[in-house]
């Protein structure tokens, strides 16, 4: 396993590895209505957030983010297969 600091070229693996989880979905439509875009995304990567993704032989498996203000991991999703 591989982890990488994600930048917002990341941010569609990102939505794609989100949407795509089993537990706890939400769809894009659902998560943009809750203010998570690919522009407010890409705001919080380039200031107070970080996200890093896990590779498994090469392919984005996972990944987490945390807020340093808040001092606290938000995220935490994993692709269906990589459990």
């Amino acid at each position: 396993m591989q982890i990488t600091l994600a930048t917002p070229d990341d941010i569609g693996t990102l939505f794609d590895i989100r949407t795509g989880v089993t537990q706890n979905h939400q769809s894009r439509q659902e998560l943009a209505a809750l203010g998570v875009t690919a522009e407010r995304l890409a705001e919080m990567l380039q200031t107070r957030s970080r996200a890093w993704l896990a590779h498994v032989d090469g392919a984005a498996a996972g990944f987490s983010m945390a807020d340093s203000a808040r001092a606290t991991v938000f995220a935490l999703f994993v692709r269906p297969g990589f459990e």
